[in-house]
């Protein structure tokens, strides 16, 4: 401790933490989902930090000061430019990723396997985060792998108003050296009534194979283990809200036919966020 601080100082460095009440906690909550929509960064665990300190800091600071909905919005306006932000592409994968987090998973890791010419693009970033979201709003039940997933992009291109980015082909210098199926592709560029007639006969075909069991759905041994978790604690776990989140999911997941492992991973890091989220505001309470 620096001897040159002023009584007062000294005085407000050894004050113990602000004890916020549990009306005033739920104003920091209320005011985080409020903000999801307006392009700040409450999603990302350093974003959610950034938000943290600032009103740890300021209400510890002025401690007199109540804490209202108004009174954090316009902390927040004051202080826009020091907080992390998101685009709307990413703020909609990320919210996407909050209401299905196993299917965009799985969608973005196929994603990025991509980025070829005549490939869904993976990059800049929005391309490829407004890619994800695309296809898993459009994925419905089917299941997650890449076959699915291709099928999925396919169909979504031949849909109008699709807001899909591809990598496109290479500019041709001569198009008299180049065949007519070196330039066909998802961009059905050059197709003919012939083409259409095969490719939705490989469609037929692709959702006949589609309907026959995968590899995930064989039991494995390791299933009793994810059932007897996710049964046993995860759906056991939480307040009543956060519990209702949980079993809300669970019968997402069931419904969509995700394995027991999806299942048991997709719930473990949803009691995990619970978890991190109750410590930091408890922390808050201290």
């Amino acid at each position: 401790m620096s001897i040159a601080m002023s009584n007062k100082e000294i005085y407000e460095a050894n004050l113990p933490a602000r004890i916020f009440t549990p009306e005033e906690a739920d104003v920091f909550f209320r005011a985080e989902n409020e903000l999801r929509g307006s392009g700040f960064d409450v999603f990302s665990e350093g974003g959610r930090k950034a938000l943290t300190d600032l009103l740890w800091g300021f209400y510890n600071t002025n401690r007199k000061v109540p804490v209202t909905l108004q009174g954090v919005y316009d902390l927040i306006e004051k202080n826009k430019a020091s907080l992390p932000s998101v685009s709307p592409a990413k703020r909609d994968w990320y919210l996407a990723s909050q209401e299905n987090p196993a299917l965009m998973a799985a969608v973005t890791d196929w994603l990025n396997t991509l980025g070829k010419p005549n490939e869904l693009a993976n990059s800049p970033a929005d391309a490829g985060y407004t890619n994800a979201v695309q296809v898993a709003r459009a994925h419905a039940d089917r299941p997650l792998d890449a076959a699915s997933f291709d099928l999925t992009a396919q169909r979504l291109t031949n849909r109008p108003g699709n807001k899909l980015s591809w990598v496109p082909l290479p500019k041709i210098a001569d198009a008299r050296q180049y065949k007519a199926e070196d330039v066909k592709g998802n961009t059905r560029t050059n197709w003919t009534a012939k083409d259409y007639v095969a490719e939705n006969r490989r469609l037929a075909e692709a959702e006949a194979k589609k309907a026959q069991p995968t590899p995930e759905q064989v039991l494995t041994g390791n299933d009793a283990f994810y059932k007897h978790t996710v049964e046993q604690t995860y759906l056991q776990f939480g307040d009543h809200a956060e519990n209702e989140a949980i079993r809300s999911l669970h019968k997402n997941l069931v419904a969509q036919g995700a394995s027991l492992k999806t299942q048991y991973e997709t719930l473990s890091a949803e009691v995990s966020f619970y978890k991190k989220r109750a410590q930091v505001i408890s922390r808050s309470l201290r």
